[in-house]
């Protein structure tokens, strides 16, 4: 069973276990999610193991007025091995509930 915290700065620090046997996927600067966690901080989270190590990420940003308000998937990365665990849709469906709110 994994947890979903808010993500915080220090997080992308543990990068490297969601990231590590991935291929050449694009790894964004810190800048890039400091950008979103200081601007949505709501819409960021990850997905932690029992054993304390993350497996998965979301960032997301919001836009729009009023009836056009909506959120948007920045980044979404899961951690290979955990693939099959349903975690994509977990937060994306944590996501969608936390940019629906006003």
């Amino acid at each position: 069973m994994s947890v979903l915290p808010p993500f915080i700065t220090s997080d992308m620090f543990t990068f490297s276990n969601v990231l590590m046997n991935m291929g050449n996927l694009l790894q964004y600067s810190p800048s890039y999610y400091l950008n979103y966690l200081a601007r949505w901080p709501e819409l960021c989270c990850a997905t932690v193991a029992p054993n304390g190590h993350m497996i998965g990420y979301i960032c997301g940003k919001a836009e729009g007025l009023f009836h056009s308000f909506h959120g948007h998937i920045i980044i979404l990365t899961v951690f290979p091995p955990c693939s099959l665990l349903r975690l994509a849709s977990t937060l994306i469906t944590h996501l969608k509930a936390v940019s629906d709110e006003p």
